[in-house]
């Protein structure tokens, strides 16, 4: 509805590595209901960066928006699978865990458009 008038505050709900696990899952929340096309890039990158996060807890949030910005902004969904599944790889078993379970999701939500067969062979 009115999300376009927080566009130029995006920042302020940027994660800050002082904020408590609470107030950044908040601000996670927060900036995955103002994701539109137009912003979703540079969110995307701010949240390659929250997925390092040492806070597991934090990590595992950040690609549960990531998937939840994949089913609600079409153009963005294959590039955040691709991401999901290059997360695969990450040695932080909790990231690892979480991404398959995203994927998974995307993955039943809508398997002829996002070519399951595509996307199983990487897994």
């Amino acid at each position: 509805q009115n999300r376009g008038m927080f566009e130029a505050f995006l920042k302020s709900f940027y994660v800050r590595s002082t904020d408590p696990t609470m107030i950044k899952t908040l601000k996670l929340e927060i900036l995955t209901n103002l994701a539109n096309e137009t912003n979703i890039s540079i969110l995307l990158r701010e949240f390659q960066t929250y997925v390092k996060s040492q806070d597991k807890l934090f990590a595992a949030a950040t690609i549960q928006a990531i998937g939840r910005c994949a089913t609600n902004i079409s153009e963005v969904t294959d590039t955040c699978l691709n991401g999901l599944v290059f997360l695969l790889s990450n040695r932080n078993e909790v990231v690892v865990a979480e991404s398959v379970v995203v994927i998974r999701k995307l993955l039943q939500s809508q398997p002829a458009h996002h070519g399951v067969d595509r996307y199983s062979s990487r897994l």
